[in-house]
């Protein structure tokens, strides 16, 4: 019987509180002016995208670096800086030997080329090098040349020291004659004879035989001198 009554007691209560979900909201109007005041500044139109942050992997401008030397000798060690002096000087020394070498070859080319003009030996016999063309006819191997250049340097230190008088014109036996009893006259005469039989003789004067003969002009020239 309690029980009972507590139920019914219970669904009036229910019964009795308002329905929340069918109350009707209070009508709040708005009028258009309130309306423009309150939407005036809301920007309703395209989202403005931000600006873009700078862009921190840009390069900076770089600095005018001091350029380096193309071949810088404070870098290398002192090792490496010694093999590379001795090599420049080695390659200087080596340009410097081939440039006087060759030279040298020139000069010896156009000595060889070169005749004795002996014509002018014996118009300028007092003043002419003898010594020089004589080394010069030997070394090219003739020696019919150089067996006159021996005679005719026979008269010339007889001139210069007075034995003679030079003249071109002269025969070899007017300088005998002027000789006379002069101790070098027997070895100017035999030194004479086998010069005149070559040089007027046509004959071939061969390596061998001027050997044999050039003693003979060295030692009357040491006896003039």
């Amino acid at each position: 019987m309690k029980v009972s009554l507590l139920l019914l007691a219970a669904v009036n209560m229910v019964s009795a509180q308002p329905n929340l979900n069918q109350e009707a909201l209070p009508d709040r109007e708005v009028s258009e002016e309130t309306w423009k005041e309150r939407t005036q500044e809301m920007n309703y139109g395209q989202r403005k995208s931000p600006d873009p942050e700078p862009d921190t992997d840009e390069k900076m401008p770089e600095l005018n670096a001091p350029s380096e030397p193309f071949f810088n000798l404070e870098a290398l060690s002192p090792v490496i800086l010694t093999l590379v002096i001795i090599i420049i000087a080695t390659l200087i020394i080596y340009l410097l030997v081939q440039h006087f070498s060759d030279g040298d070859l020139r000069a010896k080319a156009r000595d060889a080329n070169k005749t004795v003009d002996l014509q002018k030996v014996e118009e300028k016999l007092e003043s002419t090098d003898i010594n020089s063309l004589l080394k010069h006819a030997i070394e090219k191997g003739d020696h019919r040349t150089a067996l006159r250049l021996y005679y005719l340097l026979l008269l010339q230190q007889m001139s210069l020291n007075g034995l003679i008088r030079w003249s071109k014109e002269k025969t070899n036996f007017e300088y005998l004659i002027e000789l006379n009893d002069n101790e070098l006259a027997h070895d100017f005469k035999h030194l004479t004879i086998a010069y005149e039989r070559v040089w007027y003789g046509d004959r071939n004067l061969n390596a061998m035989r001027f050997r044999q003969l050039e003693p003979a002009f060295q030692k009357l020239l040491v006896r003039i001198r």
